[in-house]
């Protein structure tokens, strides 16, 4: 049965809390342990002074493309261990973000919006209308073997990516991604855009949702791009 996070009838900020709650308890519960990897790019100031999309639990803003811009062409290894292209995926629409699985922060909400939009969206997800791509930002850690079990504690069907870091570099800048390394507390937080892209049938850019979203945001958009 597919798991749902109820948002009918709830307010945004104790949806807020009860997500980020459930999601983190279900994945603690099956990953392990971490300890920071290796990275050069440490500071002490907070990243979202400089770049707010990577603050999380707004929006900031949704950005229509028009004319639509051509989506960077990545190639990377999904949670199978399998390359994966976005020309693989042409014909489809897509939901292109950018998460970690360690992530304290706002990533739980993203991916816990993610599968309610696969709820609601049912038949559109199995038919391939809609596939969902999420990119880490985290690959020192993220293997494809993490990825997979993450994707399965939340029962989701979607392309969890990850690469060599100088590949998911490219990717990264190639989507306008900010990426940053911090050591907080003998533990090490990636700060990074929160940023969702839908992206058409033909691999163009359409919209661009920066910050977290809901579903109630997003879904109208998606549904226009699914019926063109």
């Amino acid at each position: 049965m597919a798991m749902r996070i109820d948002i009918n009838g709830v307010k945004r900020h104790e949806l807020l809390v009860r997500t980020i709650s459930v999601s983190v308890l279900l994945l603690l519960s099956v990953l392990t342990g971490c300890r920071g990897g290796d990275n050069p790019a440490v500071t002490d100031v907070s990243p979202g002074v400089e770049h707010p999309d990577t603050a999380g639990f707004r929006v900031i803003e949704r950005v229509p493309y028009d004319p639509p811009e051509e989506a960077y062409p990545f190639d990377l290894i999904d949670q199978n261990g399998e390359r994966l292209t976005l020309e693989d995926l042409r014909g489809s629409v897509l939901m292109v973000t950018f998460i970690y699985t360690h992530c304290p922060e706002a990533c739980p909400l993203v991916a816990a919006n993610f599968r309610n939009v696969q709820y609601e969206l049912e038949e559109e997800v199995a038919g391939k209308d809609l596939v969902q791509v999420l990119i880490t930002t985290d690959p020192d850690r993220d293997s494809p073997e993490r990825l997979l079990r993450y994707t399965r504690a939340l029962n989701a069907d979607w392309y969890f990516l990850t690469e060599e870091l100088d590949v998911l570099r490219e990717v990264w800048d190639g989507f306008d991604v900010y990426w940053e390394i911090k050591d907080r507390s003998r533990e090490v937080v990636v700060f990074h855009s929160y940023k969702t892209y839908l992206i058409d049938r033909e691999g163009n850019m359409r919209y661009l949702f920066v910050g977290v979203w809901y579903p109630e945001d997003i879904i109208p958009d998606i549904k226009n791009l699914i019926e063109e």
